[in-house]
């Protein structure tokens, strides 16, 4: 292996790197709050950590042009978990089970491309669709951009950080072409080409998961300050109620049958204080 396929080899490292660190995340994260979202972003993480040791097996053995297609494929559906099934949901509703029949259906057309049109057909078609859904991510929060502030919030900079600075890849990889270099520049003969066609994966990916922590510290904030006016409100409720019947009960204008229906609403009104006390410190 040359020095350039060192540089390669390095920068697939640093990007196994990171890419841990940001399963770690949504692990933590998943732990904590039992959210299917974060499900879907830690099968993302994990098929892109497959995809770096699969590549970093390729570049070693000298085997990348015969495993592009498969390599391009798994980014199809790394892609489609991260930002379909995982990054949307925080702001877009989808039906998991259809969601999941249209990625199937696209796998077996990339399948069907490749065996009737070629690898090079193939490889285009996959990145043809994670272009599309990267142009999906930066159009559709502007389509519904009322929904997409209110539930998103001041992430949202973060948000279009990380896919801006993912599509500066675009550019770069139509420059890398015209020059003649494969997909990945894993034959490039200039350290700094290597570095131009990387530096936005690496940038981006850093980028997503900041994007990630700080959009679930203000979902959790939010979550808070909302079980917060529901208890608050609950428990104001539940004082007046127990304030005005104790009031008719000192009164002494009242029956001694109504008085000790009173007193058995303020039992109630105590126990649903209890229950809602107990919620809290389980919170």
């Amino acid at each position: 292996m040359n020095s350039l396929n060192d540089i390669v080899l390095f920068t697939f490292i640093i990007l196994f790197i990171i890419r841990t660190v940001g399963l770690a995340t949504c692990v933590e994260f998943f732990q904590k709050k039992r959210d299917s979202k974060q499900i879907h972003l830690i099968v993302s993480w994990v098929i892109q950590l497959l995809q770096n040791v699969l590549i970093v097996y390729a570049l070693i053995v000298n085997i990348v042009d015969d495993i592009i297609f498969l390599f391009t494929l798994i980014g199809v559906v790394q892609f489609y978990f991260l930002d379909i099934m995982g990054i949307t949901r925080y702001y877009h509703e989808i039906n998991e089970k259809n969601a999941i029949l249209f990625l199937v259906f696209v796998v077996i057309c990339s399948v069907l491309v490749f065996f009737i049109a070629g690898n090079n057909m193939a490889v285009i078609f996959n990145n043809i669709f994670v272009l599309g859904i990267q142009i999906y991510m930066i159009i559709t929060p502007l389509i519904k951009f009322k929904d997409f502030k209110s539930k998103i919030g001041t992430s949202g900079k973060w948000y279009y950080i990380t896919f801006i600075s993912g599509a500066l890849l675009i550019p770069i990889a139509i420059y890398t072409n015209s020059l003649g270099y494969k997909w990945g520049v894993y034959d490039a003969e200039s350290t700094f080409i290597i570095f131009l066609f990387h530096t936005p994966v690496l940038i981006a990916h850093m980028f997503l998961i900041l994007f990630i922590v700080h959009l679930e510290y203000i979902s959790t904030n939010e979550k808070k300050n909302d079980l917060k006016d529901k208890y608050s409100h609950n428990l104001g409720n539940i004082m007046q109620s127990i304030s005005s019947a104790q009031e008719l009960i000192n009164n002494k204008m009242i029956s001694k049958e109504e008085a000790t229906e009173l007193e058995g609403i303020i039992e109630t009104k105590i126990d649903e204080a209890s229950k809602l006390i107990r919620e809290i410190r389980e919170l």
